[in-house]
C-alpha cells in the first residue's frame, strides 16, 4: 500500500485490520503512538550511534563532524520519542577507502535489513535482549539543526584527505584493496596538524636494549621515551588532559598544537620516569585497574612481559612476591593527586575486551571498577579508557557502560582531537618508535 501520509487513518485502520504481530520501520518519518500501539512489538533501523545520533540525517551529521567511528546501524525498539527506544542491535559499518557516501549509505542500509531479520526471528522466539540507552549526551537531530550546504559538506568529508586517513589506518581483510591502499601516497605525512593530541603509553623500561620479542606492544625503552619528550616539547604546548578538554570545549584547541600524555594498565614503572617528565612541566593521567591495586592480582596481559624482567632483575624474591611491586598502589595514586604531579581515569577492573553484551560482566569491569577505585582513593574520577581501544574491542554495550560510569571515556585507535563532538576522546598508542617513526605517525593521523 502506498500512502502520502505514514499517520493517517488509512494506515492505521488497514495495520488494525491485519492485526499484526510485529510493526518493522524504516526511513520514515516519526509514527503516532497509536499507530505503533497497534502490534506488541515495533522495531525501527536508525543510521546513526544512539543516543549521539538520533533524529535525521544521522550518517551524514557523522560526516559533517568528521566523527567517522561511529558510522553505525542501530535496531531499536520504536516508541512515541524519537529514536529513544531500547536497543537490539548498534554495529559499525566500517567505510572502505574508495568507497562513495552513496555506496556506503546503501551497504549500511543492506547489512541493517539482514540485522532486522535476525533480530525479528530473535524477538518472536524470546531469544534477543534488548538493553535501554543512556539519557547522557542524548541529542535529537533535526532539520532545522543543519547548517548551510550542509548535505554537500557531509558528503565532501566523507571523501575528503582527511576522511581518507582515517579508512587508511582501519583494518582490511581484502587483499586487493590492501595492496591498492598501500600504493596511495598519504595526504598529511610529515605535516603535524593542529589539535589536541593525546598520545598513549604503558610501560617504561630502564633496559635500551630490551628484547621486545614476543612481548606484547607495550614496551618503551627509557632512552626512546626521553627523545619523545624532546619531540612533544619542541612540536606541541604540553597540557594535562583536563586542560585539553577544557579547550576541546572552548572550541581552542583548533588554534595550535596541544598534546596530553596517559599511561594504561597500573604499571609501576611510568613512575620511574616521571623525573622526565616533571622537568618537562608534563602531568599524565594515569589509568587504573582495580585489580593489580585493590585486589593484588596481576593482569594476564603482562604475563610475558613481567616474567622476562624478572629473569633478567633475578631478585631474591619469588615471581609471586615481586609481580605485585610491578604495579602502582593506592598510596602512589594518592600522593600523585594530592600533589598535582598526575591525574587518574579508570580501565576496567581485568584489562578484559568488552566486545561483548554480557551485561553483568560489562557493569564489573566497568562501573564496578569504577566506583571501587572512587571510593578506595577519596575523590571522583572523571576518566575511563577501554582497554585495547580499537573500534572492534568494544560493544555498544560497553560504551553504554563508559557514557553512564564517567564524565570522558577515551579510545586508543587514533585521530587528533579538534572540535568537541559527541563520542569516545580520541589516543594515539605509542610503542617504542625511533623520532622519525614517532613524528611520521603523529603525522599520519585523522582530524575529528
Amino acid at each position: 500500500m502506498e500512502v502520502t501520509d505514514i499517520n493517517s487513518d488509512i494506515v492505521r485502520n488497514s495495520l488494525a485490520e491485519f492485526d499484526p504481530d510485529l510493526i518493522c520501520i524504516y526511513g520514515t518519518k516519526k509514527i503516532r503512538s497509536e499507530i505503533l500501539e497497534l502490534a506488541p512489538n515495533a522495531l525501527n533501523i536508525h543510521d546513526g550511534f544512539v543516543p549521539y545520533y538520533r533524529g535525521v540525517s544521522s550518517g551524514a551529521w557523522v560526516s559533517f563532524e568528521s566523527n567517522y567511528s561511529y558510522l553505525y546501524y542501530c535496531i531499536h525498539e520504536a516508541i512515541s520519542r524519537l529514536d529513544a527506544g531500547i536497543v537490539y542491535r548498534l554495529d559499525p559499518v566500517v567505510p572502505y577507502f574508495f568507497e562513495s557516501s552513496t555506496d556506503h549509505n546503501y551497504r549500511r542500509s543492506t547489512t541493517a535489513a539482514d540485522a532486522m531479520v535476525e533480530v525479528t526471528r530473535g524477538l518472536l522466539n524470546g531469544t534477543i535482549q534488548g538493553y535501554p540507552q543512556p539519557s547522557v549526551g542524548a541529542r535529537n537531530l533535526r532539520h532545522r539543526d543543519k547548517p548551510q550546504l550542509f548535505g554537500e559538506i557531509a558528503s565532501a568529508n566523507f571523501v575528503s584527505n582527511n576522511a581518507r586517513t582515517y579508512k587508511r589506518s582501519r583494518p582490511r581483510t581484502g587483499r586487493i584493496e590492501k595492496l591498492l591502499v598501500d600504493r596511495q601516497k598519504h595526504p598529511n605525512r610529515g605535516v603535524l596538524s593542529n589539535g589536541w593530541y593525546v598520545v598513549n603509553y604503558h610501560a617504561i623500561v630502564d633496559d635500551n636494549d630490551f628484547d621486545h620479542t614476543g612481548v606484547p606492544r607495550i614496551v618503551t625503552e627509557r632512552k626512546r621515551f626521553a627523545e619523545h619528550i624532546d619531540v612533544y616539547r619542541r612540536e606541541f604546548t604540553l597540557v594535562s588532559v583536563s586542560e585539553g578538554i577544557s579547550l576541546l570545549k572552548r572550541g581552542s584547541a583548533e588554534k595550535r598544537r596541544y598534546l596530553s600524555l596517559t599511561f594504561d594498565d597500573t604499571l609501576q614503572s611510568p613512575f620511574s620516569a616521571m623525573d622526565l617528565l616533571g622537568s618537562s612541566g608534563i602531568v599524565p593521567t594515569f589509568f587504573i585497574n582495580s585489580d593489580p591495586v585493590l585486589n593484588e592480582r596481576q593482569l594476564k596481559n603482562h604475563h610475558t612481559l613481567l616474567k622476562r624482567l624478572y629473569e633478567a632483575a633475578r631478585p631474591v624474591a619469588s615471581y609471586d612476591e615481586w609481580v605485585l611491586s610491578q604495579y602502582m598502589n593506592l598510596d602512589d595514586l594518592r600522593q600523585a593527586c594530592d600533589d598535582g604531579s598526575a591525574e587518574i581515569g579508570s580501565h576496567t577492573a581485568t584489562h578484559a575486551r568488552v566486545n561483548h553484551t554480557r551485561f553483568e560482566e560489562l557493569q564489573v569491569e566497568i562501573q564496578e571498577n569504577h566506583r571501587s577505585l572512587e571510593s578506595a582513593l577519596g575523590r571522583e574520577i572523571d576518566y575511563f579508557a577501554f582497554p585495547y581501544g580499537g573500534l572492534n574491542d568494544r560493544s555498544f554495550l560497553a560504551e553504554f557502560e563508559a557514557i553512564t560510569t564517567a564524565r570522558y571515556y577515551f579510545t586508543a585507535e587514533g585521530g587528533i582531537n579538534q572540535h568537541y563532538v559527541p563520542g569516545a576522546l580520541l589516543r594515539i598508542g605509542i610503542h617504542n618508535e625511533d623520532v622519525g617513526g614517532l613524528l611520521q605517525l603523529l603525522s599520519d593521523q585523522y582530524v575529528r
